[in-house]
Formats: structure tokens, sequence, C-alpha cells
């Protein structure tokens, strides 16, 4: 007669424990982006307290583009999410997948040989929907394995930037500053009708990655596991990967390049909740939002009457981290 094995641990008690500590760090996540974002309400080139419409200046110039790198970075970090869990790998990010690469080819084309800006964000939007079909094909071969599809995303990468350099070394001075200026990311030129369908591309994503929890946290264990559980990898693989194309596209299209907020958020955030990605989507919303949001801040203020390229602050507050991470998981 077989022995029943009993275990000393709790296990029910156990579960309830870590979902009121990740319940914690939600709050916390939110009340710091909260903090960030009321910063960068107040906080900026022009003195409110100062002028003799601060109300103009904050509906107007500040609420706008405070309420975009919000969006943004919520958008990004959960792609970054669902990418890293899709295809099992940490490196997994709209720009590692070639996707920002994509979008800048797209708008480099618009603005050089179509000479629109009319054009720019339908062809940011296409071409970086671009290297996902293309990875997408290449993943239907046989023996191809995740580490594959993530080569194959940054072969993308390196192929796109080679065409972006092509295109403006035959095209006008004016137009490659219009170019460079467009791939350095900015979260300053959105209109009302952009930030709404940003919000609403947000929204989705979040509400997309909470439903589909189960099935990352399964492919986080590998094929061989959520296979076993009944997961159709295949078919939830493609899904995730064209939702999560298209929305890191959306962001792109409509504010440029901004890198490493898609790689960092969720790994910062594991560090914290764990790899239950019923808390790690919104938490990695929120840690992209956040990160965003204070790359702003910098990027407004640290110089007197400039405001440098987000996208470059992003990855100098991104890498640091990221090492830091891989150097405490060794």
């Amino acid at each position: 007669m077989a022995k029943q094995i009993k275990l000393n641990i709790d296990v029910s008690g156990e579960y309830r424990r870590l979902s009121r500590k990740n319940i914690w760090i939600i709050f916390a996540v939110i009340l710091i982006t909260l903090v960030l974002a009321t910063i960068n309400l107040f906080l900026g080139p022009i003195n409110i307290f100062n002028c003799e419409d601060p109300a103009m200046i904050i509906s107007n110039l500040r609420l706008p583009h405070v309420l975009t790198s919000l969006l943004v970075g919520a958008v990004l970090g959960v792609c970054g999410c669902i990418l890293q869990s899709t295809l099992g790998n940490p490196l997994a990010s709209p720009s590692t997948m070639g996707i920002s690469q994509g979008a800048a080819c797209g708008a480099c084309i618009g603005i050089i040989i179509f000479g629109t800006s009319l054009i720019v964000i339908p062809l940011a939007f296409i071409f970086a929907l671009l290297p996902t079909l293309l990875i997408l094909a290449f993943s239907k071969r046989k023996n191809i394995n995740a580490t594959s599809i993530i080569l194959a995303g940054i072969a993308m990468s390196i192929f796109f930037g080679g065409l972006v350099a092509i295109i403006e070394y035959f095209a006008d001075s004016t137009k490659v500053a219009e170019v460079v200026f467009w791939t350095f990311g900015s979260v300053y030129s959105c209109s009302k009708p952009d930030i709404i369908m940003i919000f609403i591309v947000a929204i989705i994503m979040i509400v997309y990655g909470i439903l589909n929890a189960i099935n990352l946290n399964a492919l986080e264990c590998g094929d061989m596991t959520a296979h076993t559980i009944g997961v159709n990898v295949k078919t939830q693989r493609i899904r995730h990967l064209i939702v999560a194309a298209a929305g890191a596209a959306c962001v792109t299209a409509f504010c440029g390049t901004i890198n490493f907020i898609g790689l960092i958020a969720p790994h910062v955030m594991r560090k914290f909740i764990g790899a239950n990605y019923k808390y790690l989507i919104p938490t990695s919303a929120l840690c992209g939002a956040a990160i965003v949001t204070l790359s702003d801040i910098i990027s407004s203020n640290i110089m007197t009457g400039a405001i440098l390229p987000i996208g470059a602050i992003t990855s100098f507050i991104g890498a640091p981290i990221f090492i830091y991470v891989l150097l405490k998981k060794k």
C-alpha cells in the first residue's frame, strides 16, 4: 500500500501570504508612479508658479506629455512582459525583436521618399509589424526554438538599420535631420486623438495580458510543461507575438523609438513580485510608466532651455538596471 507523503507547508496559507504581499507591492508601484507623474506635471522648463496662466500651461502643455509618458511606458512594459514569456527568453523586447527598428525604417521611408508627414505613422506601424510576420514565418520551420527566434529578431534589427542608413545616405540634410529627430523618441508630439488611441491600446494590452496570465505562466515554464497541461503552444505563441508586436508598433509609430522599457520593466518587477503573470502584467505596466515618466522628468529638466531625447535617457537608465539584474541573478 502506497504511503501518503505529508507536507509541512501550508500551501493555501503561503499562497494567500504571497498574494497579500503582491497586492501591497502593486499599491506601492501605483504610488511611486503617481508621485512621478505629479512631479512631471509641475516641473518643467517653464516655472508655472511665476507665469500668468498656470492652468493653461498644465492643461495644454504639461498634461498631454505626462499622459503620453504613462501610457507609452505601460504599453511597452506589457509588450516586453508578453514577449519574454512567449519566447522563454529574458532578452525578448520590442527593441531586440526588430519592432522598433522596423518602425524607424517605415518613418524614414515616409519622411525621405514620400516627403509627407501624413504617411509616416501608417508606414511606421506597417514596418514595425513586418519583423514579427517574418519571424513567425521563420518559426514555422522545424528545429527552431525560442533562442533562434530572438536571433532572427536581432538580424531583422540589423537589416532595418542598414536600410535606414542607405536611405539617409542619398537624402538631403534636412530630411535626414527630421528622421534622426523622429528616431530619438518623443512624448511631446502626440495630439489628443493620438493619446486616446494609445490609451485604448494600453487598456487592451493590460486586459489581454491579465486574461491570458495562465497561458503565459505555462509558457514561462517551457514548451513541454505548457503542452502537458493542455496549452496549444504554437497557437498561443503566434497570438501573443502578434498582439505584443501590434501594441509596440502602435506606440513606436506615434512616439518614435523608446528603448529598454520592454526589456527592463518586467525584469525589475520579477525581482519583487515573482513570475506570476496575474501580478506581473499590471506591475510591468506600472513600472514601464514610472520609468518613462522619470526619463521625461530628466530629459526636460537636466538642461536649461533644452529637452533631451527621451529615448537616450531611457537607455541610460535601463542599461545599468539591466546589468544589475543580470549580476544579481548570476
